[in-house]
């Protein structure tokens, strides 16, 4: 039986105290806890993956700070209050920003 790990693509848990930007072989799950008003997680260059998804979990474990998730051209797809997470999934690739399916939850 496989792991949840190894269906998921693993889990990177970080406090994080600037920008972060994910690349395609980055953990699938991103659980997050910005330190400060400020930090973005930058999805990857769309071009660099595969289609369909759910490509990236993300969640904002904060307990006082938002966490804007942008797209690799650096617009903001979703901005995650604390205890929010979303599932971002990519639906076309013809340039660096991707177009991104993302649907928001709230989970605390």
């Amino acid at each position: 039986m496989i792991s949840q790990a190894a269906f998921f693509g693993g889990a990177d848990v970080a406090d994080v105290s600037a920008d972060r930007t994910l690349v395609c072989g980055s953990k699938r799950v991103q659980a997050l806890t910005p330190q400060f008003s400020g930090p973005d997680l930058i999805l990857p260059d769309a071009r660099t993956l595969r289609l369909g998804g759910p490509q990236f979990y993300v969640l904002n474990l904060s307990g006082s700070y938002t966490l804007p998730v942008k797209d690799g051209g650096g617009s903001v797809l979703t901005t995650l209050a604390a205890g929010d997470a979303a599932i971002c999934a990519l639906v076309e690739q013809a340039d660096a920003a991707g177009t991104w399916a993302v649907q928001e939850r709230t989970i605390a």
